[in-house]
């Protein structure tokens, strides 16, 4: 009697199948339990973060150190300085889009970010390079990608 050869083929997809099939129940944080002739039921916990906790956002640490040197410039309370804006942006060269004349910059593609404040009906920008703190930009221009206008 010849032997029937055995294929790996259905054997690897059930094993895979059986092997997700046991990850997924775990890897949503349930809780599996089987009684006897029934399936296996999966009950989930909760989701623990809230509505009031997706609202407001956290402000990267920049924005903050940014809020503060503001307040300290303009002697107001910090609480009296909102967010206009806040984005990681690419600026064209190492002046960061606050160019000062008769200094020279570095001519290559920059990635950075820049925040507007707004402080007492005024318009405050803030241009700064990854990893840095941003400084107070009294003359502002466009980046070369990134939303909005400078």
């Amino acid at each position: 009697m010849a032997e029937r050869p055995i294929t790996v083929k259905p054997l690897v997809a059930l094993l895979t199948v059986l092997a997700v099939a046991g990850c997924g129940a775990a890897s949503e944080g349930g809780e599996t339990t089987t009684t006897a002739g029934d399936s296996p039921t999966t009950t989930l916990a909760a989701p623990s973060t809230t509505l009031d906790d997706m609202t407001e956002p956290e402000m990267p640490e920049v924005v903050d150190q940014a809020i503060a040197d503001l307040a300290e410039l303009l002697q107001i309370d910090a609480e009296a300085i909102s967010v206009e804006l806040h984005e990681n942006v690419t600026w064209r060269d190492g002046s960061l889009g606050c160019p000062v004349e008769g200094r020279s910059y570095t001519q290559a593609l920059v990635d950075g970010h820049r925040t507007v404040l707004v402080a007492e009906g005024e318009r405050y920008h803030f241009h700064g390079a990854s990893g840095s703190n941003a400084s107070l930009c009294e003359n502002p221009q466009a980046p070369a990608s990134g939303s909005g206008d400078a």
